[in-house]
């Protein structure tokens, strides 16, 4: 979680829509831990892992919400512009 806060949205909830960020650690007891915004999944962080991560937070953000349209995947390295996405949000 290094860094996390050079990467996080100014906001948690964008027109109804909830950002929730989904780090790995390995070492939970669990299969996954929800506090607040942050999904931590029980996965190794490696590059190779990277398929494992996606398929197990998609199947645990499913578990959790009620998700009847969408959910936008993002990396570290994608950055919103807000006027756009806001746009795009209420199109659709």
């Amino acid at each position: 979680m290094c860094c996390l806060n050079e990467f996080k949205l100014k906001e948690n909830n964008y027109n109804g829509y909830q950002v929730l960020y989904v780090i790995v650690d390995n070492t939970i007891r669990k299969d996954y831990i929800l506090e607040d915004n942050f999904l931590t999944i029980n996965c190794k962080d490696s590059y190779i892992k990277s398929i494992k991560k996606l398929v197990l937070a998609l199947k645990y953000v499913y578990q959790i919400y009620d998700i009847e349209e969408v959910v936008l995947r993002c990396d570290h390295d994608l950055y919103f512009n807000k006027p756009k996405l806001l746009n795009f949000i209420v199109d659709t």
